[in-house]
């Protein structure tokens, strides 16, 4: 339900929507003054005009095969003070990248994803509220890390590049001065959805994720004064989707995140004197993609995040002292993929993330030849396919099948047991990222956002408009 200001540029909402492409929008009744739609894009941009209540709008998508509305709520309001104000646009809408504060007060965001990783990078100047383009990264990536430096250079490392298995072990900096991207030493490992903590000595500390193989215990130094990597010991849990905080006493506070079983309670300590890892107290809850921040008086808060079956609005504290957790109040929001800044008067601003439940509950990848029809189909840890599309016997966490061994490449076709159906879509870990799965069979259609775990179901074709293919 958007809530627009009076006279202050729109940040342009373009829509989501699964099965076919679609071709053609329309919006009715007509949008506030000021606003308008792209009838090929359904990108809704522009600045409004006047005010205007909560108004429903119908937007309808159709392409050759039929039609599908939906609705949403618009507000146009004047500001009051404690009201989120939109700032200018990027010159690219992207997701899955990184924000990096930088020393003279711009804002750094680097690489993500738009229908594809990007390369593309831009700073926002706050005193002008304006974006400006500035160096593009050497590599595309997403779900990468990026860490200031103390010399003032921005750090990425790895991310992956588009689709399963292309996890990146590269590294590259940035710098202000110049607004260019150079290369710096590789990690040892490729990997994604890590941390990166910037450590009293000056180097970087990266920890788990999930790389080529599956889940990451590992953990690795980036030294700036030499632009190498070297390896350090090895968390006692694989781990991804965690999160990593730097401790009064120069410890890392590693909790929580995904790993082989499922969602984390468990919390371990990094010591930078030793290199090692402990344990220390687990959190009340398992929990994952949520959010961290490090409180005046030194204890860690955990809030939000995903259990496996829903957002969770509940939040605890860390006490290094004890090295326990306790319960404290819970957000107003159950919400993951979440922001928590502290702010200068001690209290924590909880910013954006989702409610809803990120992805269908799967857990391997699935893989099906048919005999004379074309490659396999792999898709990443999906099990919710129709039985007559697919395999689960031996399917295991890391994706490969006792049966049938690892999928041969990150982007397959989906082989119907049926010729009458072909399937040329790309499934792979970034499905989802690749806007929708178009050429699937009249009666199936993508089921909802395409993720690492996601899966095409059957669904009524007077519902969803979905472009077939058959050969």
């Amino acid at each position: 339900m958007p809530v627009y200001t009076l006279g202050r540029p729109i940040d342009y909402n373009d829509p989501l929507y699964s099965g076919g492409e679609i071709t053609q929008f329309s919006v009715s009744p007509p949008l506030p003054p000021g606003l308008s739609m792209d009838v090929q894009t359904g990108r809704i941009s522009g600045t409004p005009t006047t005010t205007q209540a909560q108004t429903t709008f119908l937007v309808t998508g159709s392409n050759i095969a039929g039609s599908v509305t939906a609705q949403v709520d618009i507000t146009v309001a004047t500001s009051v003070i404690g009201e989120w104000l939109p700032a200018d646009a990027m010159n690219l809408g992207r997701y899955e990248h990184t924000a990096t504060l930088l020393p003279d007060g711009q804002v750094l965001v680097a690489a993500g994803y738009n229908k594809r990783a990007v390369t593309s990078a831009e700073l926002f100047d706050p005193a002008s509220d304006t974006w400006s383009k500035t160096g593009n990264l050497l590599v595309q990536r997403e779900l990468h890390t990026a860490t200031l430096l103390p010399d003032g250079k921005v750090l990425v490392a790895g991310g992956f590049n588009n689709g399963g298995g292309t996890s990146q072990s590269s590294a590259e900096l940035y710098d202000p001065a110049t607004g260019t991207w150079s290369q710096t030493g590789s990690m040892s490992q490729a990997r994604d959805s890590h941390t990166a903590t910037l450590l009293p000595n000056g180097t970087v500390l990266v920890a788990g994720g999930e790389g080529k193989a599956g889940l990451l215990s590992s953990a690795e130094l980036y030294d700036p004064a030499t632009g190498t990597w070297s390896q350090t010991g090895n968390l006692l849990v694989q781990r991804q989707q965690h999160t990593a905080t730097l401790l009064p006493n120069g410890k890392v506070l590693v909790a929580g995140g995904a790993g082989s079983g499922g969602r984390l309670s468990s919390a371990e300590l990094y010591d930078p004197a030793t290199g090692t890892w402990s344990q220390t107290g687990s959190m009340s809850q398992v929990r994952n993609i949520y959010a961290a921040a490090l409180l005046p008086d030194g204890k860690v808060l955990a809030a939000g995040g995903y259990n496996g079956t829903a957002a969770l609005s509940t939040a605890e504290l860390y006490d290094p002292a004890t090295g326990t957790w306790s319960q404290t109040g819970s957000m107003s929001q159950a919400r993951y993929y979440l922001t928590a800044t502290l702010v200068p008067d001690g209290r924590v601003l909880v910013a954006g993330g989702s409610p809803n439940a990120p992805w269908p509950r799967t857990s391997c990848t699935i893989r099906r030849q048919v005999p004379g029809r074309g490659p396999a189909a792999c898709f990443s840890r999906a099990t919710d396919l129709p039985p007559r599309y697919c395999r689960t016997a031996g399917c295991s966490q890391r994706g490969e099948s006792a049966e049938t061994g690892p999928c041969p490449q990150p982007n397959c076709s989906i082989n119907a047991e049926t010729p009458e159906t072909f399937v040329t879509s790309e499934l792979s870990r970034a499905a989802y990222r690749n806007r929708f799965a178009k050429d699937l069979p009249p009666i199936f259609s993508v089921a909802g956002r395409l993720s690492r775990t996601s899966a095409i179901e059957a669904d009524n074709p007077s519902t969803i408009p979905v472009e077939g293919k058959t050969v």
